[in-house]
């Protein structure tokens, strides 16, 4: 099934995301008057009418899209994959097997808050009315094509609009003037964020779509391909990774949105490595690092907890303050 091929049919329900207070995502189907329902549709038919004159790209964390592009990811993506035995990292950080089965338990919410929205349990303006602004997450637009149910998500808080004027106004029926108008108890975006199918995800705005769901989820699977990418730089350079450094280096980034983001860079810098400065440890030296901790026998060998340091090394982000005492650290890896 293609986006061309869906046909948008039936009732539209107004489905909002709410967070309870443990954090967790939870749908809840609004009572919409038959009035609302035409403006809900035009905000899904014109979204999907988008996609369908644009270019699909598929989804990773290193790729941006351009001009007339979205990207495209598989839903079964965010299902939670079962876990083996609990591995244990560092006590401040908790165990991996907690982070990573909330994170995911999380990510597959917006699937099943889509797909199950005639099952979800019910709210009524007034009891969405009496709910913290904190609780709000996300709105879906969710409409029929055959039997499945299509959503149209928008991150967003619907009441946040209304909060930045203290007196609502409104176009006056009588002349081109503002008028004062009945404070509204809820206002929609009508800015699609994603849209999700069972057979596919159009994301049109990756920020926000990753604000949805949990980037250490999402992430975490496109990590093993993109170090088997900076493994393959590095021999091409003639240097080579340990087993257990590259295992450690794979373990990190699955752990941090941040440090898996980096490796898309990290591999293109690699070839710009003076191999020599590396191996004789002439580079970490000058950068005031012990060279035995970072590399051994023409192997780069790194302890877990030491790889951040080990790419900052090789990235070059450690300098001295020409106008201080201070070391410091390039926070952004640009050239100057």
């Amino acid at each position: 099934m293609t986006w061309s091929d869906i046909t948008l049919s039936g009732d539209p329900l107004l489905v909002v995301g709410l967070r309870d207070k443990r954090r967790r995502l939870t749908g809840r189907r609004v009572n919409v008057d038959a009035t609302v329902h035409e403006d809900l549709r035009s905000v899904a038919a014109s979204a999907l009418d988008r996609i369908r004159h644009m270019t699909p790209i598929a989804y990773t964390p290193y790729v941006d899209p351009d001009e007339g592009e979205y990207l495209t990811l598989d839903p079964t993506t965010l299902t939670p994959k079962p876990f083996g035995a609990p591995r244990r990292v560092e006590a401040e950080k908790g165990t991996l097997q907690e982070t990573v089965s909330d994170a995911a338990t999380e990510t597959a919410a917006l699937v099943s808050m889509v797909k199950g929205a005639d099952y979800l349990e019910t709210i009524g303006a007034g009891q969405l009315s009496e709910l913290p602004d904190d609780a709000f997450y996300a709105q879906a637009i969710c409409l029929r094509n055959d039997d499945e149910r299509i959503g149209f998500i928008t991150r967003t808080n619907p009441r946040r609009v209304f909060k930045r004027s203290i007196i609502p106004l409104g176009k006056s029926d009588e002349g081109d003037r503002l008028k004062r108008i009945t404070a509204p108890e809820l206002v929609l975006e009508s800015d699609v964020h994603a849209v999700v199918s069972p057979g596919a995800i159009a994301i049109l705005n990756r920020t926000q779509f990753q604000f949805l769901v949990s980037d250490t989820t999402l992430i975490a699977s496109h990590v093993p391909a993109q170090v088997q990418v900076v493994d393959a730089a590095f021999t091409a350079h003639g240097l080579s990774l340990s087993p257990a450094t590259r295992a450690a280096l794979q373990s990190a980034a699955e752990h941090s949105p941040s440090m898996a983001k980096r490796l898309d860079v990290f591999a293109e810098r690699i070839a710009q490595i003076d191999a020599q400065e590396l191996l004789s440890g002439r580079g970490f030296t000058a950068q005031e690092l012990e060279p035995e901790d970072f590399v051994k026998d023409g192997v780069i060998e790194c302890v877990g907890d030491r790889i951040p340091e080990l790419l900052d090394a090789l990235e070059g982000r450690f300098f001295s303050d020409a106008f201080s005492p201070e070391k410091r650290r390039a926070d952004r890896f640009r050239r100057r």
